[in-house]
């Protein structure tokens, strides 16, 4: 995803300051989105060995929806 991002901004030719930052940024937002999926699959592989997996399935759905929901401004 840095890459990419990084490529998408260069055709703009912003200074290099800009580009530090910019990539900076990405790193943090890409270790927060992984600590996010190793959480909800920690949460999720346990409650398939729980009696109320299925009850578990649901929150965690629910979680994951409303954490896009607010980081894409998405409204459902």
């Amino acid at each position: 995803m840095k890459q990419k991002a990084i490529f998408i901004l260069r055709a703009r030719r912003p200074k290099d300051p800009q580009v530090k930052a910019f990539g900076d940024a990405i790193d943090v937002i890409e270790e927060l989105i992984g600590k996010l999926v190793r959480s909800v699959y920690t949460r999720s592989s346990v409650a398939v060995h729980i009696a109320d997996s299925k009850e578990e399935a649901r929150k965690v759905r629910d979680y994951v929806t409303l954490v896009l929901a607010e980081l894409l401004e998405v409204r459902g």
